[in-house]
């Protein structure tokens, strides 16, 4: 399968699919497109476990994707997405932060 092909099951909401074909292709053929596609399923997948509010899966998910880092060219936009994923950890993490914000004004 091909990052396109994954980006497409993404986006279509078919997230075990995606996952279970980037598994495939990182697994098969290790390289920084298979690396992409994969963490990008489990950028999504984590999201949904944290609306869902699965925080023993979305940890699983972002320990996942802090090993899959290293195989991206940009590894600074991976540890930016890495880290937001972290913050929804945090009850009301949005509003401390506008909070925060505002206080700087």
């Amino acid at each position: 399968m091909s990052y396109r092909e994954v980006k497409n099951c993404i986006e279509e909401g078919r997230l075990e699919e995606a996952f279970a074909m980037a598994k495939k292709d990182f697994e098969t053929d290790n390289n920084e497109w298979t690396c992409l596609a994969l963490f990008e399923v489990l950028k999504h997948i984590c999201m949904r476990e944290l609306e869902r509010r699965n925080d023993e899966q979305a940890e699983k998910c972002i320990r996942l994707m802090e090993t899959l880092k290293q195989g991206l060219a940009d590894q600074a936009k991976a540890e930016r997405i890495i880290n937001s994923l972290r913050i929804s950890f945090i009850p009301y993490a949005a509003e401390l932060n506008d909070a925060l914000r505002k206080s700087r004004q």
